[in-house]
């Protein structure tokens, strides 16, 4: 048996989940290790798996992972078949699944497709040993706590970011309503488990889904768990790739060439930290796909013009748009019925592209200005509609990066010295490290960015400088010439 606790804001209990093997991702090896993973391997040879080229090992995070993971046992080159796994072995859900499990897979939003697929986990799981996946399911972690669902209050807090705090808001809710509904139908015919699934439980099962399931077939398709296969560890310069074989299954396959002992690595997506925290538990430090979102409205303008002394110069307002203003703005999707209104900075292209067209077409002063420029040259950093337009238009963003910054209540300082102190302590806080390595990674992207948009204000404020020169120098040649073609006495009348 095994126990764990769900809090979400001042609700707070700890409940007896489901049974099974006292194994996790991140236990040391130790011989009797292999008696447990070997009934896993012996079921997916007997169902047409071959994974003859792989090793499983503790790698105690050489990979970037939490232990567990896989070592090329051979030498490979690009194209080699690492893993292949039938159909068969794939854990999904389809039509032929128990109709009453069906019934209640349609009732979780689409979005939280972890999920859906959590429940045919959580059935196979109900079954026990007698289940076809249970050599799999057995060797599941039996927590996950590094995923926020399962963080202590004051490490949601410690997150310092509404977004993150608010997804795990919403994921403890449903799964607070989505137990009470299970209760309500807990030895009625209709109930597929025919024992107790509590929020615990569901909680379990979103995170073992989320945290290593594919969407093999497509974001529209149901999600699919991929025994042996989900063990490899994530890098965004991945040295393996997922591929679907003949056989309606998925191969592991080698995209360069691999050294025997190397670890195998797999690209989860060019995901920020936000996702990576939320559904598998750890962060990038130097993640290139992360960012911080703001939302686009006259309050962030009038702040990044403060923060930027931008505040003096003319511009368009949201609430009185000229209507060519306003065609561009919904045209980017930042005004109007539907608006997407949520923009990203800090990330690989300083500010989002929406935004960076959005305050150009702010600052020009007609419409003859911006007539005929494509959208995807005023979004770009790049491109300039014209040098007192691009002074005032990078100075206000990097004042949005700034008001970005500004709304986390400690600086990075504070955080690295936090956390020294944190990993001082005898007793472990993996979620308290884990937001502040999250808030951290979000505050560098900001400072970075902050210091690129700056460099490209200094260029451009010394071309003003070289422009202004260049216009005194006229008006002082002018006049020159001027005194040099006006006639001179030549003493008559003397």
């Amino acid at each position: 048996n095994f126990n764990y606790t769900l809090k979400y804001e001042n609700i707070h209990f700890t409940m007896r989940t489901l049974t099974r093997a006292s194994s996790s991702d991140s236990t040391p090896v130790a011989p009797a290790v292999d008696s447990q993973i070997q009934p896993m391997l012996s079921w997916l040879r007997g169902n047409g798996a071959v994974f003859d080229k792989v090793l499983i090992s503790n790698l105690n995070g050489a990979d970037g992972g939490s232990g567990w993971g896989l070592l090329a046992l051979q030498n490979c080159k690009p194209g080699d078949v690492l893993i292949h796994l039938p159909a068969s072995v794939l854990l999904t859900y389809d039509d032929e699944c128990d109709t009453n499990l069906l019934a209640l897979i349609s009732k979780v939003p689409k979005e939280l497709w972890g999920m859906r697929l959590g429940l045919r986990l959580l059935a196979q799981r109900a079954a026990g040993q007698a289940a076809f996946w249970a050599p799999y399911v057995n060797l599941l972690p039996t927590a996950f706590q590094g995923v926020p669902t399962f963080f202590a209050g004051d490490a949601i807090q410690a997150l310092q970011y509404p977004p993150v705090s608010a997804q795990v808001g919403k994921r403890c809710k449903f799964l607070i309503s989505f137990a009470a509904e299970l209760a309500s139908i807990r030895g009625k015919p209709e109930d597929p488990f025919k024992m107790d699934v509590d929020a615990n439980a569901l909680g379990w099962a979103l995170a073992a889904v989320s945290s290593r399931a594919f969407r093999t077939r497509g974001p529209t398709e149901p999600a699919a768990m991929l025994p042996l296969i989900d063990m490899c560890n994530h890098s965004f310069q991945q040295n393996c790739d997922t591929q679907p074989n003949s056989l309606g299954g998925i191969n592991l396959v080698a995209n360069q060439h691999i050294a025997q002992g190397t670890p195998l690595l797999l690209n989860y997506g060019a995901l920020p930290n936000d996702f990576l925290l939320l559904d598998y538990g750890f962060v990038v430090p130097s993640n290139p796909h992360d960012y911080v979102c703001l939302r686009f409205d006259e309050g962030l303008l009038e702040n990044a013009r403060l923060a930027s002394n931008m505040y003096k110069e003319p511009i368009g307002s949201l609430d009185s748009l000229e209507q060519w203003q306003a065609d561009v703005l919904v045209a980017l999707g930042l005004h109007g019925p539907g608006a997407n209104l949520e923009v990203r900075v800090g990330n690989a292209n300083l500010v989002e592209g929406r935004l960076v067209a959005a305050v150009r077409v702010l600052y020009a002063r007609s419409a003859a200005e911006v007539r005929g420029v494509h959208l995807d040259k005023l979004r770009s950093l790049e491109f300039r509609l014209s040098l007192q337009n691009e002074v005032r238009s990078l100075s206000t963003l990097m004042g949005t990066l700034v008001v970005a910054l500004a709304g986390f209540p400690t600086t990075i300082e504070n955080d690295l010295e936090e956390l020294e102190k944190l990993k001082r302590l005898p007793e472990e806080r993996p979620d308290m490290c884990l937001s502040l390595e999250f808030r951290i990674s979000k505050k560098k992207h900001l400072v970075a960015a902050i210091q690129n948009l700056g460099q490209r204000v200094k260029g451009l404020s010394l071309e003003v400088e070289q422009e202004h020169a260049k216009i005194e120098g006229g008006k002082k040649n002018a006049t020159k010439d001027k005194h040099a073609s006006s006639p001179k006495s030549k003493g008559f009348g003397r």
